[in-house]
């Protein structure tokens, strides 16, 4: 942090200067009276000399508060979010209503001749189910597919089926949607009242990259068309005086395909080039300004909780955070989720409160789930956000599928899991489990994938690949009468563990957890949420996933605790160890005191032991506190977690604790002396700590000190110490692991050469030990 400077800039808009605030390092100062009885807004961000963070917005107040708007719903932190293909919902083709979605009503009389629909219904529609469905499985936010009038659900064979991304009312809702004799928004409000009288807030999918063809404004464009061949007209002719001409994305270009032109320069851009989707121009204000209208009447006159932003990368940064002004004045617990892919910070900077994370977490679960992937892979996903440059306070939804990418059961299904709806839960429960916002794809907790319809029409159907093919099941009809019901059961029974332990929420930190487990299919780690306030349940767990088709042993730190706080039954098996064993199935939380983190391996030394007596001439002490091999050094390794440096050895006898010191041990005096190469020589000494009578060959710059006593210290080569740490033994390995913090380490590493010495340690004031120069007891 001492590299870091903060750069602050005040909006022009409020009475407060830029020049008012006074910066020092990291730390900005304004005076009230600076003010001038008015709030202001700051900008902020820190830059290290060479990169920004992402800038951050506080608000301050005249009578002396501070609110950070750029933040997340407090309702989001707690939440689980429900995905639907909206037209899939009824189990069976076009018939899907708000009341179906409302109550579980589906009329058999329902017209939707364009779907392809029979009007006799099947029995699964017949046991379709609305929001109580939702509510029972302990669904928080849903997010529904564009519910807007669209050229897909008007087209037989649509590519992805009837989506609904080609929205051509941004006003209205769909008539296909609306119940025969209701006018289509009141449906929609209604669908909204009945998700909220059960707490469940509502996701308007908000699709503004790109519009419809069929859209009014963009045929407003076109000056002259051809007869509709296959597709789409052919263009022969813009209408340049359109009042809508600048609305969409052009290229001084005819477009062109297979020889044959489509439409004469300037063509329209579309997402992924397709005439489908024309892309809208952000650059033209009164486009800007009618979008602003559309995020402003459904967040405030409808009253939705949140966007899901479709394609949010394309469209300008400038946008999103005129629409999250607009959004939070109408709703300061309103949320904003973006889908950019991959994901990128940026979309952080006062415009998004969740993010996907398609290319870090779901499509290395499908990896996982199908048995190619190590399930370690989504650890340190997770773990690696925080590299990203993510702020702390981001969110990132921990989704396996959605409506764009393959089913997680299909991949399983195709991999190599003897149990592939297993894999699949264990997959999901990481998502549940590990830092984020758990998310569910409908149908994936009744195992859709084998249970479910086929969106597909087999012979005659020419859509061979894409959303919806002949195998592919992620745009399924909804399976209401055939399901696995201890599958969905483990989907609610985790549900109700996360909603009842804040140590699984976003906000708790993230841990390695030291275990041993036989089968390399278990992933285990631990969550902190001791700096939270207000914890409910345990402060600390370990969450161990096993995703083999059968049960596992899972050896753990004997504080452990041994009850699963998923089913609240005992787990523990005896074993001849004195590691916590227990038995995982799927999933077990448990509850523990403290956590160890494993971190990854920087450096493992060949340590030769037996060397303790050197030549032969050395005596080890005679008191009992001595157990021989106690100071034989067996094995010394550096390991890097993602705040500390571990500095970890074991001695060829026991690690034991006789004078009862805080570390957990006793007799040991660990030193490891540090080169690192370009160092000052006038920095540096090939002297050793007092008390160890010996001189190092190559002169070192620091050293890490680390007894039962007085814990870990990092010391400059004059003795100074530069940084503390902790220091600690693991009970079941005998293992001493001592972590300093890595931001305050002063070497770098992998440009250092190290030197441990294991000496004795003398402490003061136990009377068997005489007083030694440095505590150091030599042998």
């Amino acid at each position: 942090t001492a590299d870091l400077e903060a750069r602050v800039l005040v909006e022009a808009r409020d009475a407060l200067a830029t020049a008012d605030v006074d910066v020092d390092g990291t730390t900005a100062t304004v005076d009230l009276a600076d003010l001038g009885g008015e709030s202001a807004r700051i900008h902020a961000a820190v830059h290290d000399g060479n990169r920004r963070s992402v800038a951050d917005v506080i608000e301050l107040h005249p009578d002396g508060e501070v609110r950070f708007p750029n933040r997340p719903p407090e309702w989001l932190l707690d939440g689980v979010m429900y995905q639907i293909f909206t037209r899939s919902w009824a189990g069976q083709r076009g018939k899907t209503t708000f009341d179906t979605l409302i109550d579980g009503t589906v009329t058999e009389s329902r017209d939707a001749a364009i779907d392809g629909a029979d009007d006799t219904l099947t029995a699964n529609a017949r046991a379709a189910r609305g929001v109580d469905y939702l509510d029972e499985l302990g669904v928080d936010v849903v997010w529904l597919t564009p519910i807007h009038p669209a050229v897909s659900p008007e087209r037989e064979l649509p590519g992805g089926g009837p989506h609904g991304y080609d929205i051509t009312d941004f006003f209205g809702v769909a008539d296909d949607l609306t119940p025969d004799g209701t006018d289509p928004l009141a449906a929609y409000e209604t669908f909204v009242d009945a998700c909220h009288e059960r707490d469940i807030r509502v996701c308007l999918d908000l699709v503004i990259n790109h519009g419809g063809r069929t859209m009014s404004e963009f045929q407003d464009t076109i000056a002259e068309q051809s007869d509709e061949p296959e597709f789409w007209p052919i263009v022969e002719a813009w209408d340049r005086h359109s009042q809508y001409f600048d609305w969409f994305d052009r290229i001084d270009a005819p477009r062109v395909h297979d020889g044959e032109q489509l439409e004469p320069a300037p063509f329209v851009t579309g997402f992924w080039n397709l005439q489908l989707h024309p892309n809208f121009n952000f650059d033209n204000v009164a486009l800007r300004e009618y979008m602003l209208a559309v995020a402003d009447f459904w967040s405030g006159e409808i009253g939705v909780d949140g966007f899901r932003c479709d394609i949010a990368w394309g469209v300008p940064h400038s946008f999103w955070k005129d629409v999250r002004e607009v959004c939070r004045a109408n709703d300061s617990e309103f949320l904003l989720l973006d889908e950019a892919i991959p994901n990128d910070p940026a979309f952080s900077e006062n415009e998004f409160d969740m993010h996907f994370d398609t290319e870090g977490f779901t499509v290395p679960a499908h990896g996982v789930a199908s048995g190619d992937t190590e399930p370690e892979v989504l650890f340190d996903s997770v773990r690696a956000r925080a590299e990203q440059g993510f702020p702390d306070y981001s969110v990132i939804l921990n989704a396996i599928e959605n409506h764009d990418e393959e089913r997680t059961l299909n991949q399983a299904l195709d991999g190599t899991r003897a149990d592939p709806r297993k894999a699949q839960r264990a997959t999901w429960a990481a998502g549940v489990t590990l830092p984020g916002v758990p998310h569910v794809y409908y149908g994936q907790e009744r195992a859709i994938s084998e249970f479910g319809e086929n969106r597909h029409r087999g012979a005659g159907d020419h859509r061979d690949d894409g959303d919806v093919n002949p195998d592919g099941k992620q745009r399924a009809f909804m399976n209401w009468t055939d399901y696995d019901a201890d599958h969905l059961a483990f989907y609610r029974e985790l549900i109700d563990a996360y909603h009842e332990l804040d140590a699984l929420k976003p906000r708790a930190d993230l841990s390695g957890a030291w275990h041993v487990a036989p089968s390399g299919d278990v992933l285990v780690f631990g969550r902190d949420a001791s700096d939270l306030e207000d914890v409910n349940g345990p402060e600390r767990v370990v969450v161990a996933i096993n995703f083999e088709s059968s049960a596992t042993d899972v050896y753990l730190r004997p504080g452990v605790g041994g009850t699963d706080l998923v089913t609240g039954e005992d787990v523990t098996f005896d074993s001849p160890s004195d590691a916590q064993t227990v038995a995982v199935d799927t999933v077990a939380i448990l509850e523990t005191p403290d956590l160890l983190e494993v971190g990854s391996t920087v450096a493992d030394l060949d340590v030769e032991s037996g060397t303790d007596y050197g030549s032969g001439g050395y005596t080890y002490p005679t008191d009992d506190a001595y157990a021989d091999g106690a100071f034989d050094l067996a094995e010394f390794a550096i390991h890097e977690t993602p705040d500390t440096i571990q500095f970890r050895a074991d001695v060829d006898g026991p690690m034991e604790n006789p004078w009862g010191l805080d570390g957990g041990f006793s007799v040991q005096n660990l030193q490891v002396y540090l080169r690192e190469d370009g160092t000052d020589p006038a920095e540096a000494t090939t002297e050793t700590r007092t008390g160890v009578n010996a001189r190092l060959a190559e002169p070192h710059s620091h050293r890490v000190v680390v007894d039962g006593e007085h814990g870990a210290r990092v010391e400059d080569a004059t003795g100074t110490v530069v940084s503390e740490g902790t220091v600690r033994v693991n009970e079941v390995t005998g293992e001493l692991v001592a972590s300093v913090p890595k931001g305050e380490f002063p070497v770098d590493l992998e440009a250092t050469a190290v030197a441990p010495l294991l000496l004795g340690y003398a402490p003061d004031g136990v009377e068997s030990v005489p007083d030694r120069p440095g505590n150091v007891t030599p042998v």
